[in-house]
């Protein structure tokens, strides 16, 4: 068949049905074979590829074809994109943070909020214990203009495990009563969020305060306490220059500790994950209050 496809093809340039050029374009021979398969293999019901290909595109070119499956082409890519959001787990990425809530707090979910393992009833417990439901206020506010916080203050200790507990919303800031109280002459320990269910939390820019920056304690009796930034670093989670930085000191001074780094999602533990990094401020007195506070 290829040889006297070859030779009718010979045949047909020799007899004269020989490429031109007119006015500038290419036009060339007709020598009629290829479409005269075609017509041969419709006529058998057995297209070949390149003439099934041609049909199907000439199809979908034309106006009415357009007509008709442009409506079902937009509500299918609809479709796909909800399930996209759906699949996508809320809350999730590498900085995400913390869950809002804790595990199985969503009925039949049995689950941390924005992640998709199970969760056994000792990790709810757990959380409870790390994000208490009940946090006194502290009796004093953070303030620091540098990086725009305005906040409250609670008080919190440790969980059963001797964890730091941490604040239940993005916004509070907790002061450790297993440190000094602010002002009375040793080191008084702050921690907040960073980020909190994906969104910045209060200390989201805690590493951008610089030597000589400006903390301010305003108490409820109308007191305010000043410190200034002495030093900013940022820690490994698991060093133990972290343990020595929340230690005791000689002289007045507060830490304000955050996470850093990459978020981690973590099944065993009970906010979900945890970051990478912390950062560390340390802040000395710089001017005393006039009152001792007590708490």
């Amino acid at each position: 068949m290829a040889n006297a496809i070859a030779e009718d093809l010979a045949r047909r340039l020799a007899g004269g049905e020989r490429a031109q050029s007119t006015s500038g374009q290419l036009w060339c021979a007709r020598v009629g074979w290829w479409d005269s398969m075609a017509e041969d293999s419709e006529s058998r019901n057995d297209l070949t590829i390149p003439s099934r290909v041609r049909r199907i595109r000439d199809w979908l070119t034309r106006p009415r074809t357009v007509r008709l499956l442009a409506p079902a082409a937009f509500s299918l890519g609809a479709v796909l994109v909800a399930i996209g959001l759906l699949v996508i787990p809320s809350g999730g990425g590498d900085d995400a943070g913390p869950a809002t809530g804790p595990p199985g707090l969503e009925p039949g979910l049995g689950g941390v909020p924005g992640t998709a393992y199970a969760v056994p009833p000792e990790m709810v417990r757990a959380w409870s214990y790390l994000v208490p439901t009940v946090q006194p206020l502290a009796g004093f506010e953070l303030e620091i203009d540098s990086i725009g916080v305005d906040a409250q203050v609670v008080r919190l200790g440790l969980d059963p495990r001797n964890v730091p507990q941490v604040p239940n919303d993005g916004f509070k800031v907790a002061w450790y009563d297993f440190s000094a109280e602010p002002g009375t002459g040793g080191n008084a320990v702050l921690s907040g969020h960073v980020r909190w269910a994906g969104d910045p939390g209060v200390f989201a820019d805690l590493d951008d305060l610089e030597e000589g920056d400006v903390i301010r304690l305003r108490w409820t009796d109308g007191q305010e306490t000043v410190f200034e930034v002495t030093a900013n670093r940022l820690l490994d989670a698991d060093d133990p220059e972290l343990l020595r930085a929340m230690a005791p000191t000689a002289e007045d001074s507060i830490t304000l500790i955050t996470c850093g780094g990459t978020w981690v999602t973590d099944s065993n533990n009970p906010l979900g994950g945890d970051f990478t990094k912390r950062v560390v401020v340390r802040a000395t007195l710089e001017e005393p209050s006039e009152t001792v506070h007590s708490s």
